[in-house]
């Protein structure tokens, strides 16, 4: 079906939109970001009481910098891409691109945009993959792809829809699927001999139809410059030839809106659903079956850039068996198992995702048997700069000559719905991430209130201290406990006021039960403790010196913990095997209350083979503090994952001599980390600054997993920006570009 063939006589529509007073003469020649821009009185005859439609571009595989490209008219250079970047000098710009999902793939980010959902949630893994509960695969040929039972969640198009408003699709991935109740009121079956221009002719159809069928959310796709990319390599200059053609086609519809008088009156987002990075033809793959004979054989294999494997003998031993044979091959190959998987990737909790992934170095890849050819690829971890994804915004709604940090693509959704006033459906996103791009945001949520945290109180008498005493122990606890020794843990109100202030400067971190969860407040450190499960919730301390970690401590019970409460001795009542280790979550020694770092409140437990990486974050630590002064670190266990983990948000401020709790939240610096304590494949052969840079995390994934809500006493606003900011917004520990290793 032609994109402009349309079921509305589009003349009748064009001569109702002419009548009216939103048609201006033509602009006289202004300022070129003045002549974008309209003011409401000119509109709001276009807009009839509705909001401003919401069009929404999509530039397959555009990089941000690939604004920066040039081309040659008649023996004069000049920019690829006027348009874009007028708009991003007029409208909302972020230089360095928008966050890809992982994988970086167009149906998954494409998906992701307008679900808000990481891929494990709305299905769409891949552009290529195997569901064994359906023993069926998806791809972008199969007929297989326009059914609904593949597509999770719920698309914006489908939010507009059933709540009263209209929606249009020109070739998004998941729109033409079969299911008439979810898909947009007007769309099409994706056809890539519709050309460019029918389709951007569609869209401004679409723009001037009566207002009570005028669509209010319009998306349209275009496959440029990924196509070039892929065939002629990113770093051609043929992929600028084809940045000039989409610009040019985007120009054309804004000079048919011009003409129309609606230039202005419309909300624009351009975008990319992901970069693209050179894969040189001969040259940076490995192949598999060299390190495992027969493994097509074996195994179900999509590979690649990304490789994911499903032994068709699905045992421990085989999985073992194929993992093995691929682990520490190769420093650019690093094969995980799914739940070891960096949990900032999202890229596990589903059947559609098999046990064994194997990640490589952004322009390698793996091959289960020989080489394919592509000059161009994408799909590496979303961090790598070659990954970003173009974003441009311009219209009413949004604030004018802003430019913005990179920001996570599902955050998109919830920002959308807000423009267009619609309700979202449940989603990954962070509601109010991006508010700070528009003129006139939605008003913030009333904060959740805080809950205060029951304090364990050291033993008010003798009598209470021996009772304490009386609870479980094991041969862990190798120190004694004396009264003089327990005796720094009896703080006075004001050293305990001072010590939450010190060391929980925005807030005491809240958890979703606290009739389990009680605080132990030392000098130096203060935790959250569950005294149920005997393990420690969070442990947060502040530093302002660089600082010994200390000697292996001699473990004694806390007293401050009653008879009846669990410590690690519940867990490990005939003490522990070789294969771990227990180390203090506050590790430092310090030089008055170092016994207060041997309680075992304090304690933890990891694998023996991750305590190396666990001694060089703390040296790592100690480094920056040593550059960066008084920094917050906040530490604990991450439970209820079939692989178990530490999480460590890290915080200081970049204005010196300004104390934590009174930083401007712009100078607030923080990363976040999620490390997997017991990695089942090639741990043995990641460096430690690869396997950091691969365990970044943004807040909000912290927060989901553990379900503590960090930083509770900003307000929502400031809570809002440290919410949105992903990985790649700190280098505070470690650069987080995966391609600087």
């Amino acid at each position: 079906m032609k994109c402009f063939l349309l079921i509305f006589l589009l003349i009748s529509a064009f001569g109702e939109l002419s009548g009216r007073s939103v048609h201006r003469a033509k602009k006289r020649q202004v300022d070129e970001c003045e002549a974008l821009n309209a003011t409401p009185e000119e509109c709001s005859a276009y807009w009839a009481g509705e909001k401003p439609p919401l069009l929404v571009v999509s530039l397959d595989g555009f990089r941000p910098d690939y604004l920066q490209r040039n081309v040659t008219v008649n023996g004069v250079e000049e920019p690829a891409a006027l348009l874009l970047n007028r708009l991003s000098r007029c409208g909302v710009f972020s230089p360095t691109g928008m966050t890809p999902v992982f994988p970086s793939l167009t149906f998954p980010n494409h998906y992701s945009i307008v679900t808000g959902l990481y891929p494990e949630s709305h299905g769409i893994v891949a552009n290529s993959f195997y569901d064994p509960d359906l023993n069926a695969s998806f791809s972008l040929s199969s007929p297989q792809q326009t059914n609904p039972t593949w597509w999770i969640g719920d698309p914006l198009w489908y939010n507009v829809k059933r709540q009263g408003k209209i929606s249009a699709t020109c070739f998004w991935p998941g729109s033409d699927q079969t299911d008439p109740v979810r898909a947009p009121n007007y769309w099409l079956q994706y056809d890539d001999t519709v050309t460019y221009s029918e389709r951007m002719r569609l869209v401004f159809d679409w723009l001037i139809l009566p207002v009570s069928q005028r669509p209010n959310f319009v998306t349209v796709y275009l496959d440029e410059p990924d196509h070039t990319g892929h065939g002629e390599s990113p770093d051609s200059p043929l992929v600028a030839d084809q940045v000039r053609i989409v610009d040019q086609e985007l120009q054309a519809l804004f000079d048919n809106m011009e003409q129309v008088g609606i230039l202005g009156c419309v909300d624009v987002i351009v975008l990319a659903d992901h970069g693209m990075a050179p894969s040189p033809p001969g040259e940076k793959f490995l192949i598999m079956n060299d390190y495992v004979p027969n493994i097509l054989n074996d195994a179900r294999i999509y590979d690649g850039v990304f490789s994911t494997i499903r032994p068709k003998l699905d045992t421990e031993e085989e999985h073992d068996r194929i993992a093995g044979g691929l682990q520490c091959q190769d420093d650019n190959m690093r094969v995980y198992n799914k739940w070891d998987f960096p949990r900032r990737h999202h890229y596990a909790n589903t059947n559609r995702i098999p046990n064994i992934l194997v990640d490589m170095t952004v322009s390698w890849r793996a091959y289960a048997k020989s080489e394919w050819i592509l000059r161009g690829n994408h799909g590496w971890d979303n961090l790598n700069n070659e990954m970003q994804a173009m974003f441009v915004a311009h219209g009413p709604s949004f604030k004018k000559n802003l430019q913005v940090r990179p920001f996570h693509n599902i955050d998109l959704y919830n920002l959308m719905c807000a423009m267009m006033e619609v309700d979202p459906s449940p989603n990954n996103g962070t509601w109010g991430a991006l508010h700070h791009m528009l003129v006139s945001p939605p008003a913030d949520p009333s904060p959740e209130p805080l809950t205060p945290i029951s304090k364990l109180p050291f033993p008010a008498d003798e009598a209470t201290y021996n009772e304490h005493l009386m609870r479980k122990t094991c041969s862990l606890l190798t120190g004694s406990n004396t009264q003089s020794i327990d005796s720094t843990l009896n703080l006075t109100e004001s050293a305990t006021n001072a010590a939450l202030q010190m060391h929980t400067p925005w807030g005491t971190p809240q958890t979703k039960d606290t009739t389990q969860i009680k605080t132990v407040i030392s000098t130096d450190y203060v935790t959250a403790f569950d005294v149920v499960s005997g393990l420690p919730s969070w442990t947060s301390f502040t530093i302002n010196q660089p600082r010994l970690t200390t000697a292996q401590p001699q473990w004694r019970l806390d007293v401050r913990l009653e008879e009846t409460h669990a410590s690690i001795c519940d867990r490990f009542p005939d003490g522990i095997d070789s294969t771990w280790s227990v180390v203090p979550l506050f590790p430092f020694d310090t030089p008055s209350n170092s016994a207060d770092v041997a309680v075992d409140t304090n304690a933890i437990e990891i694998s023996k083979p991750f305590e190396t990486y666990w001694n060089e974050f703390h040296a790592m630590l100690n480094r920056s503090v040593e550059t960066n002064g008084e920094t917050n670190v906040i530490v604990g266990p991450v439970r209820d994952s079939p692989s178990p983990g530490l999480f460590f948000v890290v915080s200081t401020c970049r204005s010196n001599g300004v104390a934590l709790a009174d930083c401007p939240v712009d100078q607030l610096d923080m990363q976040s980390f999620i490390m997997p304590t017991n990695v089942r494949y090639s741990r043995d052969c990641i460096k430690f600054t690869a396997f950091f840079n691969a365990h970044l995390a943004s807040l909000p994934d912290v927060e989901h997993l553990t379900g503590i809500r960090f930083f509770p006493a900003l307000p929502y606003g400031d809570k809002a920006d440290i919410l949105s900011r992903t990985p790649l917004a700190s280098t505070l520990l470690v650069n987080p570009d995966p391609s600087t290793l």
